[in-house]
């Protein structure tokens, strides 16, 4: 019978693997993967009983959504094996991928009266700050700390909060 080993894992898995073994001989390798399937559904808030799905991707809203206006949805979407950031209408039509280079993004948030999104990117391999202006589509970092996370912006308004790790500052 083969022994339970670790396998390091690699960034050519796409999917969630548990349960992995490798054979005596390590000539096989055996592994569970999971794969989780989310959509984006969207109803009036006055017929919450007549749901309809918009996305059909692969993760859809996962990482995270939120509204841009009354009939716009920024979301996180895994279909490319990236988490991208889109952008599609409640009712349903394409998606259009928002975020830029390839690399990890999530926590989309809309400012500027929804015409730019803020997000948290790892492409230094640190999570960072960044900002999309859906009209030009100009990515821009907004910041280099040591590490930020959860952006928040009020709506009509032209800053971001977020917070960010301080190395040896003791909480208050």
């Amino acid at each position: 019978p083969p022994r339970s080993t670790l396998f390091p894992y690699t960034t050519l898995f796409r999917s969630d693997y548990s349960a992995i073994s490798l054979s005596a001989d390590s000539s096989a390798i055996l592994a569970i993967q999971t794969e989780t399937n989310a959509n984006i559904w969207v109803a009036a808030k006055d017929h919450y009983d007549e749901m309809q799905q918009i996305t059909h991707g692969r993760g859809d809203g996962l990482r995270s959504l939120d509204f841009l206006s009354p009939d716009k949805i920024v979301y996180t979407s895994n279909d490319s094996g990236n988490w991208d950031l889109s952008v599609i209408g409640v009712n349903g039509d394409s998606p259009n991928v928002v975020s830029g280079p390839r690399q990890y993004h999530s926590a989309p948030v809309a400012c500027d009266a929804g015409r730019s999104v803020a997000f948290i990117s790892t492409s230094q391999g640190v999570s960072h700050i960044w900002k999309t202006d859906l009209a030009s589509g100009a990515v821009t970092q907004l910041t280099s700390g040591l590490g930020e996370v959860s952006p928040q912006c009020p709506l009509d308004e032209k800053w971001v909060a977020l917070w960010s790790v301080l190395l040896g500052v003791e909480p208050q």
